[in-house]
């Protein structure tokens, strides 16, 4: 497959565990790794010879084409440039490990990036548990919607090239729960519950879904009060490599709006997050990622 993986290099430290995962990735879609490293200043040579170290890492783990660009200016800005190459597949950025380091926020850089990039952006958090090298499994909500719709072609087609089990996780959140959990929230955390009918109706549904392209696919109706925590948990459940949610479309001011659920799930996974796009025409190319998801 012709095209790259544009990966963001913050700094000379922690970039492994972004690297692990982007290996695996381009060595399953046979895509190219271009490393871009954002400075104010030229680099020092040790700058240099790290860059080297890091094409040279990159090329142990299977990746037979790696460059690496040295770029000054503003990491947001100079990122979402990239994702503009017309033989961009997708961003690659890390992202801390909110749960033992900072809570709350994903990183500023990372945010608007996920919200200006017109091509998918992987998201590996920093400290995630090492992957097997080959992904095997990948997670994706399904609730039925058209966005949910449009994105089931592109993890289908990611799957496939990957030779990956696609696990649908459809969520549902019973009203009935909602209510019993506001009554009583200090007594602390309850079973969400449905009568049969409504879990079989769903089920049912589910097993409507059409994936395109992928080639194993694996469906379940998990019921929960948070749909983000719904989603990590039944992927670290299955012990699966990468999670991947759709985004909405644009918003008023141009921006690609992410979705509340799949912020959450940004900021509560242990593992590597795929956030797909919409296919919108991007200047020069007639949609992002097109060797990927056309």
């Amino acid at each position: 497959m012709s095209g790259h993986i544009t990966v963001g290099l913050s700094g000379e430290s922690d970039w492994r565990d972004l690297g692990e995962t982007v290996a695996q990735v381009a060595v399953g879609l046979d895509a190219a790794v271009r490393l871009v490293h954002v400075g104010e200043r030229e680099p020092a040579r040790d700058t240099e010879r790290w860059l080297a170290s890091v094409r040279s890492w990159y090329r142990a783990r299977g990746v037979q084409r790696v460059d690496a660009h040295w770029v000054e200016g503003d990491a947001e800005k100079v990122l979402v440039r990239a994702a503009e190459d017309p033989g961009a597949l997708m961003l690659a950025l890390g992202a801390t490990d909110l749960r033992t380091r900072r809570r709350g926020t994903v990183g500023g850089t990372t945010v608007h990036v996920l919200r200006k990039s017109q091509i998918p952006v992987l998201v590996v958090p920093w400290g995630a548990p090492t992957r097997p090298r080959r992904l095997t499994s990948l997670v994706y909500p399904a609730d039925f919607s058209q966005r949910c719709e449009r994105g089931l072609a592109q993890a289908g087609r990611l799957a496939k090239s990957l030779d990956a089990d696609l696990h649908l996780v459809h969520v549902y959140q019973p009203l009935a729960g909602i209510r019993l959990w506001l009554d009583d929230a200090d007594s602390g955390p309850h079973t969400p519950y449905a009568d049969d009918e409504e879990l079989a109706a769903l089920r049912d549904r589910l097993e409507d879904v059409t994936v395109p392209h992928a080639p194993r696919v694996h469906r379940q109706v998990v019921l929960h009060r948070s749909h983000a925590l719904a989603i990590v948990e039944h992927a670290a459940a299955l012990e699966t490599d990468l999670i991947v949610m759709p985004s909405h479309g644009r918003g008023a001011i141009g921006s690609l709006l992410l979705g509340s659920v799949t912020e959450n799930v940004l900021r509560l996974a242990d593992r590597p997050v795929l956030v797909l796009k919409p296919l919108l025409p991007v200047a020069g190319r007639s949609a992002p990622g097109p060797a990927l998801f056309e």
